[in-house]
């Protein structure tokens, strides 16, 4: 029996580009988060949301009704990213997480399935680009494994974790899983990726 996965949705970014608390963008009628919750729901019934304050969870209090979503909060006054999401993530009860950013609307459900399947003995599993773009905000970690020591740098706590990086063409998901949302034109464009997946099927 496959060990069970923890969704991690991270949703506790300064959103400074799109110019709006983020989770609660309008996609094609509906928020960000509930685009990232319904993903995620759809993976394990084990779904946390990482916010930054509870100003954010109070901005969300509508969004998460009748959602059994598990609210983790970042520290105050705590280390600078990626240590504060290592710290984070030791309040996950699983030991298998998938980290998720919440604006990522297209991502494949089977992701974390595929990526598993993958991850062997590995502490990590992470797609990566033919150019070596990594995305570590769509990728498998094992929590047992994440560093005790504060990193600053995401590519370095992978290679510490000696992540086994798999090539996304190698992965049986559309490349588009991987497209996040950072301005309002990126709106736009996955509304229009959004409408042409519906006339598709």
């Amino acid at each position: 029996m496959a060990n069970q996965i923890a969704m991690v949705v991270v949703a506790g970014g300064e959103s400074t580009r799109l110019g709006t608390f983020k989770p609660l963008a309008i996609l094609k009628g509906r928020s960000l988060i509930s685009y990232a919750l319904d993903i995620a729901f759809t993976v394990s019934p084990n779904v946390y949301l990482l916010l930054k304050n509870p100003e954010q969870e109070s901005l969300l209090k509508d969004e998460l009704s009748g959602r059994c979503v598990k609210i983790i909060l970042e520290p105050p006054k705590g280390p600078p990213y990626p240590a504060s999401l290592t710290r984070c993530l030791s309040g996950v009860s699983e030991d298998l997480i998938f980290l998720m950013g919440c604006d990522t609307p297209l991502l494949n459900p089977s992701l974390p399935h595929l990526l598993q399947d993958r991850m062997g003995s590995s502490s990590a599993v992470v797609p990566v680009w033919p150019n070596g773009y990594v995305e570590p905000l769509a990728a498998l970690y094992r929590k047992s494994s994440l560093p005790k020591n504060e990193v600053n740098n995401m590519r370095k706590l992978l290679e510490l974790m000696k992540a086994k990086l798999v090539k996304i063409e190698d992965l049986s998901v559309h490349p588009a899983s991987f497209f996040n949302i950072n301005s309002k034109e990126d709106l736009d464009i996955a509304g229009i990726m959004i409408q042409m997946t519906s006339i598709s099927t």
